[in-house]
């Protein structure tokens, strides 16, 4: 009779936890889907790669790359968006304010669809320009590979992209050597720019500390009064 009492017992505590749940209480939150490790790696070499890239003599004879102008991309949010919640609430809070929590799916999105922008802006490169220098499709190919596996290895193949802002890099170029370099030099440091808060962002993702944040926002109150 004691064990069979202590198994009713039992029972009801783990059915009021889920009725808890479902009603609205902190839900979990799950990390990265992909294997962590892999992920933060591949954003690592990826963000390597580009620094590397900026200093090659093929791509970047001549034209002192380090001192052009940068060219980052205005077609996502990613810096703003993929800030983490401490971050966001820097400023002073007022009575009306409301914390705005870090949202990953819309992180995850950003970063999606620069990662597809810049895949798209190699490859328009190359379509038009490698004619001039072979070389160069061996260059930037790998790079284009490991912007693919990146995505693959974070989960980010099946999240859409935002393509309602995209510039259509093929009509930019202007199919002049030095010229289309020199502006492959502003946009590869943009792309470094944006792959250093790429890479951050999906190490702060895959720690799990977004979670908590989301937690800690939602047992804060903020005084009316």
């Amino acid at each position: 009779m004691a064990k069979l009492t202590s198994y009713i017992v039992s029972w009801v505590l783990l059915l009021t936890a889920c009725l808890r749940l479902s009603a609205g209480g902190p839900v979990p939150c799950c990390r990265m889907p992909a294997n962590t490790s892999l992920c933060k790696s591949h954003s690592l070499e990826l963000l390597q790669h580009i620094r590397t890239l900026l200093a090659d003599e093929v791509l970047f004879s001549s034209i002192r790359c380090p001192e052009r102008e940068v060219e980052v991309t205005t077609s996502t949010d990613t810096a703003s968006v993929c800030a983490p919640s401490h971050e966001q609430g820097s400023r002073c809070l007022t009575p009306t304010d409301i914390p705005t929590p870090f949202n990953k799916n819309k992180c995850l999105g950003n970063i999606a669809t620069d990662l597809d922008h810049y895949a798209k802006v190699l490859q328009s490169y190359l379509d038009i320009n490698h004619q001039w220098n072979p070389k160069e499709k061996a260059i930037l190919e790998p790079m284009i590979g490991e912007i693919k596996g990146l995505r693959e290895h974070c989960s980010l193949d099946n999240i859409p992209v935002d393509t309602s802002r995209e510039v259509h890099f093929p009509l930019t170029w202007q199919n002049k050597s030095f010229d289309d370099r020199k502006r492959l030099c502003g946009v590869m440091h943009g792309f470094y720019i944006r792959a250093i808060t790429i890479n951050r962002a999906l190490g702060y993702i895959s720690s799990g500390d977004h979670c908590r944040q989301v937690n800690d926002s939602r047992k804060t109150t903020i005084p009316t009064n």
